[in-house]
């Protein structure tokens, strides 16, 4: 299962670097839980859901549902 965090970058126009002041992580951090390449906590994919206004189920790929 892929996450949806570069789709919704993507439709947003926005940049990892974006979500920095917003989450608390690091852009680094954010690029590695873009490429499941990271196993962050639970908070940190509410914090990066709630800075691009989708549920932390769609941006995981659990839920087609964005809301």
């Amino acid at each position: 299962m892929q996450n949806r965090i570069d789709k919704v970058l993507n439709e947003q126009g926005k940049k990892y670097a974006d979500l920095v002041p917003l989450t608390g992580l690091s852009d680094y951090g954010i690029k590695e839980m873009a490429k499941g390449g990271s196993d962050e906590t639970l908070g940190a994919w509410f914090s990066v859901a709630r800075a691009l206004n989708v549920s932390p189920a769609y941006l995981v790929g659990w839920s087609d549902e964005k809301g």
